[in-house]
């Protein structure tokens, strides 16, 4: 039988999918349903998908929490992994700012209306 993942690991997990509401809450307030749909959805397939690979395949679940460049990967697959990580960080600084900049965006509520 495989390695299971730490609890340690499976408790980091459960407290970085708790920030997503959070998020919610600082971003578009109580007023936002867009974004609690959203945060919920997103919460419920990342919980489904780790409690999943935890019973089916916990290989494949000790696998993706891998550092980059471990395991037999060759040096090529970690640059792979780092461009990925870097413009995928990117492109999600930028789009604050360009989502809004569009008229047929819809803007985001304000915290102070009623």
């Amino acid at each position: 039988m495989a390695a299971r993942v730490s609890p340690l690991r499976l408790l980091s997990a459960a407290m970085h999918l708790l920030v997503w509401p959070g998020l919610m809450l600082a971003v578009g307030g109580w007023r936002w349903p867009e974004g609690w749909v959203f945060a919920g959805w997103f919460v419920a397939m990342c919980t489904h998908t780790l409690v999943w690979l935890y019973r089916h395949d916990p290989a494949l679940l000790e696998e993706r929490y891998r550092k980059p460049g471990s395991g037999g990967q060759s040096r090529a697959d970690l640059s792979a992994a780092s461009c990925c990580c870097r413009d995928g960080s990117s492109s999600s600084a930028r789009s604050p700012t360009t989502r809004f900049s569009h008229r047929w965006c819809a803007s985001r509520p304000s915290v102070g209306t009623a």
